[in-house]
């Protein structure tokens, strides 16, 4: 087993938390989190995460600009 799956389901389970609990920095967790998840798709060859993970990456950013602002 790939030690890229428990890391990347550790920081998105911490994301999830974090911004459950309105804590605005898990948007950021998000954030490195889709910056890895992108590094994982170029490494492997998956290609579809690309994708995913610059879509995701601009929804965390814009919520945590969002979170922080208001």
């Amino acid at each position: 087993m790939s030690l890229w799956s428990f890391v990347l389901a550790a920081l998105g389970i911490a994301q999830i938390i974090l911004t459950g609990e309105k804590i605005r920095h898990g948007w950021l967790v998000g954030v490195l989190t889709s910056i890895l998840w992108f590094i994982y798709g170029v490494t492997t060859q998956q290609y579809g995460f690309l994708i995913s993970a610059v879509v995701f990456g601009v929804i965390h950013f814009r919520n945590w600009l969002s979170w922080r602002h208001g």
